[in-house]
């Protein structure tokens, strides 16, 4: 499967960093998920994945991209345990969300979204693209 990755569409190049996508979550789910840096695997996997299709068209993505995929990734993450929280702790998983508790991940949901949509906001390409129309 790893082969038929790098040689397939997204080429040598974009299937590398998809393959690091992948590899994050596996690192994530035997590694990270018990540790105080559990958003890491979220933050990189999710700036890898739209990376790779900048990669496969031999372009390299703009800052911005990786920066709203990174925040994007590290909101995902606290919202995905949201759900399970109670349970992780009983099992002993130690991520960050579980430590700082369910409010404070609700807060750290919010601001990361915020700051994703201020970045959006400031952007030169909303700007370029508002003042073309």
């Amino acid at each position: 499967a790893v082969i038929a990755i790098l040689l397939g569409p997204l080429g040598f190049k974009g299937g590398a960093v998809y393959l690091l996508g992948v590899g994050c979550g596996i690192t994530y789910n035997f590694y990270f998920k018990f540790k105080i840096t559990s958003p890491l695997p979220y933050l990189i996997a999710c700036a890898a994945l739209p990376a790779s299709i900048f990669y496969a068209v031999d372009r390299s993505p703009p800052i911005l991209v990786l920066v709203i995929g990174s925040l994007l990734g590290v909101a995902f993450h606290f919202a995905n345990v949201l759900k399970d929280l109670n349970a992780d702790r009983k099992s002993q998983i130690r991520g960050l969300p579980q430590r700082v508790g369910r409010e404070l991940s609700i807060l750290l949901i919010f601001l990361t979204l915020i700051a994703v949509f201020v970045i959006l906001i400031l952007s030169p390409v909303l700007t370029e693209l508002s003042t073309s129309i």
